[in-house]
């Protein structure tokens, strides 16, 4: 299940641009999320990042240099709000219903493809279990070639493999290394002994995606959002939609942005064309 909350103060100044632009205009929405149980997202919007743009009465442009000031306003989240981020877009379609267009679905696919990944919420759609196995031994050694670089781990016909991609030559590494992983390899010993039975090993593998909120709204206070999920691996494909419910509410966290400028400043920013 996808969830949308919007705090009260970001709704308003929504309302109070779309009185002021007739017409479609842009912003992108941020503010944090929280996983609740690994099926259920709940996106917070605390905060709309208002940038220059061309808005007309059926699009809007967003220049080149107005995602280079998202850029911008990235390092100032990460200083200010450490647990925010970039979840997506909100926008108007002015005197029209509120629905995802074509040219929507290809503004979010320009957000995916021009933002690094780790400014977007994660999480994961799927999980496919293998297994399960009886296990009667954990096979744990190093990878060694030139030196130690890696740690191989099997279990039961299950092998981890980790590359640390270098090749590490502390031998107080190498040893801390091994005294743990011995400590993992006794723990089945230490069941099957105290319980008499052998262990079951699961394997899991999950889909891990990238997520982007989408809120359309217009100047007859309707209201849609959907959540798009891509393959962070498989940037050319088109992303997963859900519809989200969506409430409004007060929320403790207060605006970086649209607080911060003048109602003036923010009209200032939308130029008719």
């Amino acid at each position: 299940m996808f969830k949308i909350v919007i705090s009260k103060e970001i709704y308003g100044i929504s309302k109070t641009i779309c009185r002021r632009i007739r017409e479609e205009w842009y912003a992108f929405a941020l503010g944090r999320f929280q996983n609740l149980n690994g099926n259920d997202m709940v996106f917070y919007i605390t905060d709309l990042y208002i940038p220059q743009q061309e808005a007309s009465i059926t699009h809007v442009r967003i220049p080149s240099s107005s995602m280079v000031e998202m850029f911008d306003a990235f390092s100032v989240i990460e200083k200010e709000r450490e647990n925010w981020t970039l979840l997506g877009m909100w926008h108007s379609h002015g005197e029209v219903r509120v629905f995802h267009s074509f040219v929507d679905l290809e503004n979010i696919n320009k957000i995916f493809k021009t933002f690094p990944t780790q400014h977007l919420p994660m999480g994961s759609i799927s999980e496919k279990i293998f297994g399960p196995e009886i296990l009667g031994d954990i096979g744990i050694e190093p990878i060694i070639s030139g030196g130690f670089r890696g740690i191989r781990m099997c279990f039961g016909s299950t092998c981890l493999e980790i590359d640390f991609r270098q090749q590490i030559d502390d031998e107080k590494f190498f040893a801390n290394w091994y005294s743990h992983f011995y400590v993992m390899k006794a723990f089945v010993e230490i069941i099957k002994e105290y319980f008499g039975s052998i262990p079951i090993i699961k394997g899991a593998l999950r889909k891990i995606v990238r997520y982007i909120v989408s809120v359309v709204v217009n100047n007859h206070n309707e209201i849609e959002g959907k959540i798009f999920a891509f393959d962070p691996y498989k940037r050319s494909e088109s992303p997963s939609s859900f519809d989200a419910s969506i409430s409004i509410e007060n929320l403790r966290d207060k605006p970086l942005f649209a607080r911060k400028e003048s109602l003036n400043e923010i009209l200032s920013k939308i130029r008719m064309v």
